[in-house]
């Protein structure tokens, strides 16, 4: 009786220095997950600069491009030479290639170069549109190596999905560095409004009760994961995603959840996810909703009644 097939990670190979970077960091995660590694080839998008280019268009499949391939396949033998790795060649849009090979997959990787100072392209665009279409996890990255430093988990704490929560226990605990739990409020909770002048607020109120909202949503999470120390961080910043991307600096990945709406407008990703895909200094997961459950929810899988979990309360921060 054959075994079931275990899912991969999946990574464009597209010849670009982001693409190998991307296909390292597919390495460092089918290794880190336990999961054979699966490489799609494509073409440089011709015009376009090989640094610049990423998750481009489909183009014709050359010699050179078979040579950049088996070099960076080479390399990734190499650091890893008991990897599981696979291939095959896109024979059309790489982007509708990766969306209807996720539906199979543990994980997409995709190489993304900053839109600085280069304007936007074919690059982000794809980028957004496999990361809101994907039925895995996407990561992002265009850092040249694998990303040093804790898990930054964004949190929102009008709708937590458990499966991006997971997501970011799992990755700290399996890299075997702290997780940071940061929630971001552009505007005060109602409970920190002053009820006699409604222009006014309390600042400190703002703060600690936007860390309990905080610490509800992580409540249980941490009984699972007893070695993994988990910090909170609320912050004050009127602009959500340069607040984000400021936090990234240090990080070693952001995780980050999508909103399902139904319909149509669920294949759309917010500004603040938008945002880190575009100019994150660190690798970005975009986590989507689980299709075999309410995708989203006030308490993650790890809520259980009042328990709370067990963290160390980073200094909450303003601006």
């Amino acid at each position: 009786m054959s075994r079931p097939k275990v899912a991969p990670v999946i990574a464009v190979v597209d010849g670009s220095g982001a693409g190998v970077a991307a296909a390292r960091l597919a390495a460092f995660e089918a290794v880190l997950h336990n999961r054979p590694l699966q490489l799609v080839c494509t073409g440089l998008c011709r015009g376009v600069a090989a640094e610049t280019a990423c998750v481009p268009p489909c183009a014709p499949w050359t010699p050179a491009d078979a040579a950049r391939h088996a070099e960076a396949a080479d390399r990734i033998r190499a650091t890893y030479p008991d990897l599981v790795i696979e291939s095959h060649v896109a024979s059309r849009d790489i982007a509708d290639v990766l969306i209807e090979e996720s539906h199979q997959a543990h994980l997409v990787v995709l190489p993304c170069q900053s839109p600085r100072p280069h304007p936007p392209s074919r690059v982000r665009q794809a980028a957004a549109q496999i990361a809101a279409h994907a039925a895995c996890p996407v990561m992002v990255t265009a850092a040249p190596s694998v990303a040093k430093g804790p898990v930054l988990l964004g949190v929102d704490t009008t709708v937590a999905a458990a499966e991006t929560i997971a997501y970011a226990f799992t990755e700290a605990s399996l890299r075997d560095v702290e997780l940071h739990a940061v929630h971001v409020w552009p505007a005060p909770p109602r409970a920190a409004i002053s009820i006699v002048n409604l222009f006014a607020c309390d600042v400190t109120a703002a703060a600690a009760e936007a860390d309990r909202l905080l610490c509800e949503i992580l409540a249980g999470w941490a009984t699972g994961y007893p070695d993994l120390t988990v910090r909170r961080h609320v912050v004050h910043d009127p602009n959500v995603e340069h607040a984000m991307i400021r936090l990234s600096t240090d990080a070693g990945l952001i995780v980050v959840g999508t909103r399902d709406h139904g319909g149509l407008s669920r294949l759309l990703l917010g500004p603040v996810t938008r945002a880190l895909i575009a100019e994150a200094h660190c690798p970005v997961a975009v986590v989507p909703p689980s299709r075999d459950s309410p995708a989203t929810r006030r308490y993650g899988a790890g809520h259980s009644g009042s328990q709370r979990a067990t963290v160390d309360v980073g200094q909450p921060a303003r601006g």
